[in-house]
């Protein structure tokens, strides 16, 4: 039984069979309990699976790579990256205590 809520449509950070940690976007669950489907979401992710040995040619798009994800895989969620702290500077700054 999973500790952790896993959400459809998340990113997250996942140490495959074959080695290299990933970036797997979970696209839908198993209908075995803690098993989801899900596809990779950068390039670099495929390029270091098929120097590990997995049987990719290199040019497939991550988006098209479908694969399995066991709960015990899963190493944590990625955080987007914060656009509105660009804006402002990227500084975030806080009060003094007195």
């Amino acid at each position: 039984m999973s500790k952790r809520s896993i959400k459809l449509g998340t990113v997250y950070e996942v140490k495959t069979f074959a080695g290299p940690v990933v970036h797997i976007k979970i696209t839908d669950k198993s209908q075995i309990e803690g098993v989801y489907i899900g596809v990779h979401t950068r390039q670099s992710d495929i390029v270091a699976l098929k120097d590990a040995g997995v049987c990719y040619t290199g040019s497939e798009c991550p988006a098209e790579c479908p694969g399995y994800v066991y709960d015990y895989q899963i190493i944590k969620r990625v955080n987007k990256k914060r656009i509105d702290q660009k804006r402002s500077g990227g500084v975030i700054r806080r009060k003094r205590k007195k």
